[in-house]
């Protein structure tokens, strides 16, 4: 099974049972998936939509997952530029 269906499940679990507490991971990591993939559109929308779960419902980052997150929107802003790309940085959006 690969690491897409994997997350992919975890989303649709998440969803289904109602248990929204590692979504915004499981969406940042499909993201990096994504992103290893170049497929960027995807990879932006995922981190758009975890970004925008994270402040709707005050779950900020904790150290590793900002790491983490960073290395993956870094990764995505190299491959698709600074116009496509256009969730705002650590310094632009601090943690709630």
């Amino acid at each position: 099974m690969t690491a897409e269906r994997l997350l992919l499940e975890a989303v649709d679990a998440s969803l289904e049972l109602g248990v929204h507490g590692n979504l915004a991971a499981s969406l940042e990591s499909l993201a990096g998936v994504y992103a290893g993939q170049n497929r960027l559109e995807f990879a932006i929308r995922l981190l758009a939509a975890a970004n925008a779960y994270r402040w709707e419902h005050v779950r900020p980052l904790n150290t590793e997952e900002e790491k983490r997150v960073a290395t993956i929107t870094a990764r995505v802003r190299a491959e698709a530029g600074p116009i496509r790309f256009g969730l705002p940085g650590p310094a632009e959006n601090p943690s709630p």
